[in-house]
C-alpha cells in the first residue's frame, strides 16, 4: 500500500489516535449510571472519525482507501448536541427521551448525504477529485449546510454559556463545597469551541461565499482539534474524576417562618457549631441549623451581608486557616492539610480565597508573621 503522509495528515492522525485511546479509557472506567462519561466518549469517537476522514483527504491515502471519504460530514451536526447533553448531565440535569430531538439536524444531513455515504469507492473518488479541481466552487446547498452548521454551533454555544453561568451563580447561593471548580473544566471546553467557531465562521464565510481559498488556514483549523484533544488527554490523565462527574442538583426549598435577629443567630451558630468544617455544607443544612428557610438565608446573605453562600462559608474557612497558622500548626501539618481540616477540598479555591482575604499567599503570610515575631 503506497501513499504519501504529509505533516498535516500526520497531525490529524495523531489527534485521531489520541481520541480513540481516550474513548477506550473512558468506556473502561465509567460506571453504568454515568451517562455523562458515555456522552463524552461518543464526542471523542466523533472527533476520531472526523480527523481520520480529513487526514485521508489531505494525503494520497484517499486514493487507496476512498471508502473513508465523506464518512464524517454528517458528524459535524452531532458534535454540538453531544456537547450540550454532556454539559447538562455534568450539571446534574437528567436526560429525557426528548433530548434525542437534538440530533434531528444530524439525521437530516445523514439522509441528505446518504447517496454519497453509500456510493461505491470509484464514485466517491471521482466526486472528491472533481471537488479538488473545482477549488472553492461549492454547490449552493453545500454552502447553506456549512452555514447551518455554524449557526447550530453558535446556538448551542450561547445556550451552554448561559446554562453554565446560571448554574455557577445558583451553586454559590446554595453550596459551599469547592466542587464548583469542576465547572472550570466545562468552561474551558466551551471556550475552545467558541474560539474555533469564531475562526471557522470567519474563514468559512470568506472561503465559501467570497471565493477566497487558503489551504494553510483550512488545515490549521483541523489541526486545532488535535491540539484540543491532546490538552483533554493531559487534563483527564491528571484529573480522571472529571469525566462522568456530576455536580450537585440545584433545587428550591420552601421558606420557614422568620426568627428574631437572624444575623445574630447566624453569627452565633457559625462561631459555636463551626458548620463550615463540613466540606459538603449546603445552604439547606445551614438554614435548618439556624431555623431559617433557604430563601430567607440566601436573601440575608445577599442583601444584608452583601455576599453569597459560597463566598460566606469559604471566608470563614480561610479565617480559620489563618488562626491555625498563627497558632503554629503549620509546623506539624502542611498548609493545605490545615486547609482541608477547615473544609477546603480544592487547593486552587483555598489559595484564591486566602489571597482575596489577606492580599498575600499563605507562605507570604507566614513570612510576615515570622518577621513580626522577631
Amino acid at each position: 500500500m503506497n501513499f504519501t503522509l504529509n505533516v498535516w495528515s500526520f497531525l490529524l492522525l495523531l489527534g485521531a489516535s489520541q481520541a480513540l485511546i481516550l474513548t477506550g479509557i473512558i468506556i473502561l472506567k465509567i460506571r453504568r449510571d454515568e451517562q455523562g462519561g458515555g456522552i463524552f466518549a461518543l464526542l471523542l469517537l466523533s472527533f476520531c472519525i472526523i480527523l481520520v476522514d480529513h487526514s485521508t483527504r489531505l494525503s494520497s491515502l484517499y486514493k487507496t482507501l476512498p471508502q473513508l471519504l465523506y464518512l464524517s460530514d454528517a458528524l459535524w451536526f452531532a458534535l454540538m448536541p453531544l456537547l450540550w447533553l454532556y454539559v447538562k448531565r455534568s450539571l446534574s440535569k437528567k436526560l429525557r427521551w426528548h433530548d434525542a430531538l437534538h440530533f434531528v439536524p444530524y439525521l437530516f444531513f445523514l439522509f441528505w448525504y446518504w447517496g454519497i455515504f453509500t456510493a461505491p469507492a470509484d464514485i466517491k473518488l471521482n466526486i472528491y477529485e472533481n471537488y479538488l479541481k473545482g477549488g472553492s466552487q461549492y454547490h449552493l446547498l453545500v454552502k447553506l449546510s456549512i452555514l447551518g452548521m455554524m449557526l447550530q454551533m453558535l446556538t448551542y454555544l450561547v445556550f451552554s454559556i448561559v446554562y453554565i453561568t446560571r448554574y455557577e451563580r445558583e451553586f454559590k447561593k446554595q453550596f459551599s463545597g469547592n466542587d464548583i471548580d469542576k465547572v472550570g473544566w466545562l468552561k474551558r471546553i466551551i471556550s475552545f469551541f467558541t474560539l474555533y467557531f469564531l475562526f471557522e465562521f470567519t474563514f468559512s464565510t470568506y472561503r465559501n461565499f467570497m471565493g477566497i481559498q487558503n489551504k494553510v488556514l483550512e488545515n490549521w483549523s483541523l489541526v486545532a482539534w488535535t491540539v484540543f484533544i491532546i490538552s483533554l488527554a493531559y487534563t483527564i490523565l491528571n484529573r480522571p474524576n472529571l469525566i462522568g462527574y456530576r455536580l450537585h442538583n440545584l433545587g428550591n426549598k420552601k421558606s420557614k417562618p422568620d426568627i428574631v435577629e437572624p444575623i445574630d443567630a447566624l453569627t452565633q451558630y457559625m462561631s459555636e457549631k463551626k458548620p463550615y468544617l463540613d466540606n459538603g455544607l449546603s445552604l439547606h443544612q445551614l438554614a435548618d441549623g439556624i431555623g431559617l428557610g433557604t430563601h430567607q438565608l440566601s436573601s440575608l446573605l445577599n442583601n444584608e451581608l452583601e455576599t453569597n453562600f459560597y463566598e460566606y462559608i469559604n471566608t470563614h474557612r480561610v479565617r480559620a486557616v489563618k488562626s491555625k497558622l498563627e497558632e503554629g500548626e503549620h509546623r506539624q501539618y502542611s498548609i493545605f492539610g490545615i486547609a482541608q481540616a477547615t473544609g477546603f477540598n480544592s487547593k486552587a479555591s483555598f489559595y484564591k480565597f486566602f489571597k482575596k482575604e489577606y492580599h498575600t499567599t499563605p507562605r507570604g503570610f507566614l513570612l510576615k508573621l515570622e518577621e513580626s515575631n522577631k
